[in-house]
């Protein structure tokens, strides 16, 4: 497998097709492949979020054309770049509603538990992440921000290494509240407490606890593409 391989002009071609066609890509296997080996970062915009990077959706070092053909064992460029494309509008509606994982420990790439190793992250020394409901509920509670064919021009003008994935709203990640904790709350059905006006009522410990589980859903969301099983559709 050629390591150098990298877009061309004509898988860009590929990725406007893409966006900008009228039939909405359906999740395959192969597809599903590809999910459990991309990488996620943390975008710090506004309050910030988790999202697939643009130009190293597999990871740092890891050509993204060479390492997709690596990972399906093909040898057609062009089918690899429509795949890798195609994540670009799966990814959201995969991680809400398309896949599932139950709540346990489970273990990340030693690339990844390296790179997100940090007392925010939630990872423990041997490399392992203890999923839970809470985190589940916040995935699937994602606001997204997906390349649209509105958009897709914007992003091919970059470079020839860029690709359109998905990224969580940094400054709404889970609704319309800047203020992210409260809608945080209400996703895992514990809503702060009002006053009698019908104003909330400020809960530190609570707000500290769920900035936690913010930060946390970095390393959540990267378990859960790496274990997720797709659901029947």
């Amino acid at each position: 497998m050629d390591s150098n391989v990298v877009p061309t002009i004509k898988h860009r071609e590929t990725i406007r097709d893409v966006f900008t066609g009228n039939a909405a890509p359906v999740l395959t296997a192969q597809h599903c492949a590809l999910m459990r080996r991309l990488r996620v970062i943390w975008l710090p915009i506004e309050s910030g979020g988790p999202g697939i990077d643009f130009s190293q959706p597999f990871g740092e070092g890891n050509p993204t054309l060479a390492t997709a053909m690596a990972i399906l064992e093909l040898n057609d460029e062009a089918l690899a770049a429509r795949l890798v494309a195609e994540l670009g509008l799966l990814v959201a509606p995969y991680v809400g509603a398309g896949a599932g994982l139950a709540p346990g420990r489970y273990a990340l790439p030693a690339d990844v538990a390296a790179e997100l190793a940090s007392a925010e992250a939630g990872i423990t020394p041997d490399g392992q992440f203890d999923f839970t409901a809470q985190h589940a509920a916040l995935l699937k509670g994602f606001n997204w921000i997906s390349v649209d064919a509105s958009m897709v021009e914007y992003v091919l003008e970059e470079d020839t290494e860029t690709w359109p994935m998905p990224y969580v709203d940094g400054k709404y990640p889970y609704g319309e509240c800047s203020y992210f904790q409260i809608d945080m709350a209400r996703v895992l059905g514990e809503p702060y407490a009002l006053d009698d006006s019908g104003a909330m009522i400020g809960d530190a410990d609570k707000d500290e606890r769920l900035e936690n589980l913010h930060y946390q859903t970095l390393t959540a969301l990267q378990v859960f593409l790496v274990h997720a099983t797709p659901l029947a559709q």
